[in-house]
């Protein structure tokens, strides 16, 4: 099972827009240090996107829950028999 993009729209629309705004502000100041930062905040939320959207995976495999993230090197398991249903 995988993340829905639909959840993930602040993080595709708002938050480009602010390193975007910093991009700008780095570029019409002539300050290269401000682009610096709005190029590597892109980038970052970039790679936040596609690892989400991409390569984290929900899983069950043989009597385990897997949840794989960090662009699949990242593995955290759950035996099925401790996860107990919870009625609030």
């Amino acid at each position: 099972m995988r993340p829905d993009l639909a959840l993930l729209w602040p993080s595709y629309t708002f938050f480009p827009l602010i390193g975007l705004g910093i991009l700008a502000m780095g570029v019409a100041g002539s300050d290269g240090i401000m682009v610096v930062i709005g190029i590597a905040l892109l980038a970052f939320i970039a790679g936040t996107v596609i690892n989400y959207a991409y390569f984290t995976q929900l899983a069950i495999e043989g009597d385990e829950l897997v949840h794989r993230s960090l662009f699949g090197t990242q593995r955290k398991h759950i035996p099925i028999g401790s996860l107990q249903r919870i009625d609030a």
